[in-house]
């Protein structure tokens, strides 16, 4: 037994339809209003790469091959993937931090807004921000307690003044937790980029995009103090772990930067 409230004039379109659905089911064929449910562009379905959302391109054309709408998502929170405490010697030197990856996308900036940078485990080096031209003027950074950093992450993003909003929380994070982060970056029309250890690649998470950097050796000894040699191009290797609107990529993706120190202890 079926209740429906309508108005009288639509119940010879629903008795038409119904006997229209009973046809196809004698024939075996799919009934309409299963065409209609799959012609229906709000259902996703997995063979569908398209992205609704606006993107921003992440500044590495490599990248933005990889990822839908060919870039960041335009507000919302990101996770960066990093290796471990085993690999803090190459973390030191810049290959495996993660935040290489963002800087082409905060050269990008144009609005004065604050690039807020929470707890960075290093100190942000002006010259080499300079060189990889992020205006190091919008630059904010806060040094936390580690139960203080959730809301200060928070209170950033849905600030509305900041663009982007970096964070190293150092802490496990719920999905809860994490949506609730999602939401204050869509609130502030922000980017939040949590920089975390890779170990979390294993936990579930709601972020629309998550990649996983993969370990790699330095690609030379940084104990040069020349600004030439300092500066070079280097591979890195990536997984996307999430990447909302198409399959995920788990084998490792090649991307090529250009680097140079933007933190003091990169500095040998």
């Amino acid at each position: 037994m079926v209740f429906m409230n309508l108005e009288a004039h639509t119940l010879p379109q629903i008795l038409a339809q119904t006997d229209r659905d009973k046809k196809a089911l004698n024939k075996h064929e799919e009934p309409t209003s299963i065409r209609q449910l799959l012609d229906n562009t709000t259902l996703w379905r997995g063979s569908n790469t398209e992205t609704p959302q606006s993107c921003v391109s992440t500044g590495i054309r490599d990248l933005d091959a990889l990822l839908p709408g060919n870039g960041w998502p335009q507000y919302g929170v990101f996770e960066l993937l990093t290796p471990g405490s085993d690999e803090i010697r190459f973390t030191n030197k810049l290959q495996e931090t993660g935040i290489q990856l963002l800087l082409p996308r905060l050269k990008a900036i144009q609005e004065k807004r604050w690039i807020l940078w929470v707890s960075p485990p290093y100190i942000p080096y002006a010259p080499g921000l300079d060189f990889h031209m992020v205006d190091y003027r919008n630059v904010l950074v806060v040094h936390c307690r580690p139960h203080e950093q959730l809301w200060t992450i928070e209170q950033g993003l849905k600030s509305g003044a900041c663009s982007v909003v970096l964070g190293w929380p150092n802490q496990h994070l719920s999905t809860a937790q994490l949506k609730r982060l999602h939401l204050a970056a869509i609130t502030g029309k922000s980017q939040g980029f949590l920089l975390r250890p890779s170990i979390h690649a294993q936990n579930p998470s709601p972020c629309p995009v998550r990649i996983e950097i993969c370990p790699t050796k330095p690609p030379r000894s940084c104990n040069s103090t020349n600004t030439l040699e300092m500066t070079r191009n280097f591979n890195i290797s990536v997984k996307i772990l999430k990447r909302r609107g198409a399959w995920p990529l788990l084998s490792p993706q090649q991307l090529t930067l250009t680097t140079y120190p933007v933190s003091e202890l990169a500095q040998c």
